[in-house]
């Protein structure tokens, strides 16, 4: 099997119709497919089987071919379209691109350019057809990257909204799963997508690499990393994937499952439960001292004063600037401290209070202090990868819409 550089995205589907075996040259240049005025022959789809089959590990027979050529068809339509956007918005590959691609393959795989080629001409695939693909890929990668990804926008208040999701749900259980994802463009679509769920859990089950097939065959943008959605808890999931996975043993396929955008095939891999109760915190002080014989009278009016003039703040920095001009001795920065050894006051008045925001002014020792939070650090909470988890679940989103619109301006003929 050659490992090698999956698409970001396809629209896998599945016709009734069986591969025809090409025989003679007239019958391979026959057009298998129309998109848009531009032809994908018999011989393009022949070539495109036959490495579908050696990229997932498929085993390479006649019927494996039948039953695999539509969804190929359909992952040449897919490209074809990406390939026209691709020009359509002023994207090119250079033929270098191509042959650096090819040789990261090549090494990946331990093996020489000229070891690769000689491994796809033993399998039948012509080393040109191969190139292609790869040259699709790029171009569709740029796209994504040039046209799409700058339009998915994720705030760093938005992370800090998913971490304090996270803390609440402390205790509650969270699942390391990976998918295969089928997109159901339209009614019609749905038995022909559910037929190709059940072959891909088929072959699953009788020992086929799940992270190979997603790389072939999956839609979504966990394509590329073999379809690995990592640590998600029920409530990252669709509801009916994850009432599967709750009742699924570790290692299990679960699917086909429908949800509102397509089908999806799903591997429990692990659980654990969610750690994520707060550990360090950095905080900024401003500390004003009062007279040991201040009466409550002149606390509680200390105390209005500082709350007028920190309200108005709402960053460390700015709360910085405040500190060097109206605080005593303890205003400023205190460092990053652990939340366990703070008292109860000081913990609890921090507890749940936004990045940057000031606390209520509360009296400590021969002062009144405000505090504000500049960092939080969580056990068990990887900021990294809940950024990447939101960022690919919108870039996923955008790109299946942008996919599904590519489709629907389209003129697609199917001639086989």
């Amino acid at each position: 099997m050659i490992r090698w550089l999956s698409r970001l995205t396809l629209l896998v589907a599945v016709f009734a119709l069986p591969f025809p075996v090409p025989g003679h040259a007239n019958e391979t240049l026959r057009p298998a497919a129309v998109v848009n005025d531009e032809v994908i022959s018999v011989l393009d789809l022949e070539m495109r089987v036959r490495l579908a089959l050696l990229t997932s590990g498929l085993p390479d027979s006649q019927q494996q071919r039948q039953r695999v050529a539509p969804q190929v068809l359909e992952n040449l339509i897919d490209e074809r379209l990406q390939m026209q956007e691709a020009r359509r918005v002023g994207v090119e590959v250079s033929s270098e691109e191509v042959d650096e691609q090819v040789q990261r393959i090549a090494r990946g795989n331990n093996m020489s350019t000229r070891q690769l080629t000689q491994s796809l001409e033993n399998s039948g695939v012509m080393p040109q057809i191969f190139r292609e693909q790869i040259r699709a890929n790029i171009a569709w990668q740029k796209v994504v990257g040039q046209r799409i990804r700058p339009e998915v926008q994720l705030g760093p208040e938005e992370v800090e909204g998913a971490v304090e999701r996270l803390r609440a749900q402390e205790g509650e259980q969270q699942m390391q799963a990976r998918e295969i994802f089928l997109a159901v463009g339209g009614p019609e679509a749905e038995q022909r997508v559910r037929n190709t769920a059940e072959r891909l859990i088929q072959q699953l089950e009788q020992g086929a690499d799940f992270e190979a097939l997603a790389r072939e065959f999956s839609q979504s943008a966990t394509a590329p990393v073999g379809g690995d959605l990592g640590w998600v808890t029920a409530q990252g999931l669709p509801q009916a994937v994850a009432d599967e996975l709750n009742n699924a043993r570790n290692g299990e396929i679960v699917g086909p499952v429908r949800t509102f955008s397509g089908i999806h095939i799903v591997q429990l891999m692990d659980r654990r439960r969610i750690t994520a109760g707060e550990e360090r915190v950095h905080l900024q002080q401003l500390f004003i001292e009062t007279p040991p014989d201040a009466s409550a009278e002149e606390l509680d009016a200390a105390m209005g004063r500082l709350r007028e003039v920190s309200r108005e703040i709402d960053s460390c920095g700015e709360m910085s600037a405040l500190a060097d001009r109206i605080g005593g001795i303890g205003s400023g920065d205190l460092g990053t401290v652990d939340t366990a050894n703070l008292p109860d006051e000081l913990r609890s008045a921090i507890s749940g209070l936004s990045l940057g925001a000031p606390s209520e002014p509360m009296q400590i020792g021969d002062g009144i202090s405000v505090l504000m939070v500049c960092e939080r650090e969580y056990a068990g909470v990887d900021r990294d990868q809940i950024s990447d988890n939101l960022m690919r679940e919108r870039l996923n989103l955008r790109i299946q819409r942008h996919m599904r619109d590519l489709r629907r301006d389209a003129h697609v003929d199917v001639r086989i």
